[in-house]
C-alpha cells in the first residue's frame, strides 16, 4: 500500500494538493509507511468548499428518486468494496481486520 498516495476528492475529481506536498501516514502497530496523503492547505480546502457548493445546489433541485439513484449506488459500491475497506481501516487503526468486516466497515 506504500506505494499508493491519497489525494483530495475536490468536485469530482482526486487531485494532489494544491502546492504538490504529501506527507507520510504511518502504521501504528509498528511504525512503517502505510502511504503518502496529500498535505492540503487553504487553497485545498477553498477549491473543496466551492466544489460541495456547487454539487449542493444541484443536489437541492435533484427529485427524490434521483437522489435514491445516487445513495444507492454509493451504498453498492461501498458494499462492493467491502473487503478493502476492512482491510484498509485494519491497517490505518492497528486493529484486527475481524473488527473493520464485522463492526466499522458494515455501519
Amino acid at each position: 500500500m506504500s506505494d499508493f498516495t491519497c489525494l483530495n476528492l475536490i468536485g469530482e475529481n482526486f487531485v494532489a494538493s494544491s502546492d504538490g506536498g504529501t506527507f507520510t501516514h504511518l502504521r501504528p502497530h509498528d511504525g512503517t509507511t502505510l502511504t503518502q496523503v496529500a498535505d492540503s492547505g487553504f487553497i485545498d480546502v477553498v477549491m473543496a468548499v466551492q466544489a460541495a457548493n456547487k454539487a449542493w445546489v444541484k443536489w437541492q433541485k435533484a427529485e427524490a428518486a434521483e437522489r435514491i439513484k445516487y445513495l444507492l449506488a454509493i451504498a453498492d459500491a461501498l458494499e462492493a468494496k467491502a473487503p478493502e475497506l476492512a482491510l484498509a481501516q485494519a491497517l490505518d487503526q492497528g486493529t484486527p481486520i475481524r473488527v473493520g468486516r464485522t463492526l466499522s466497515v458494515p455501519r
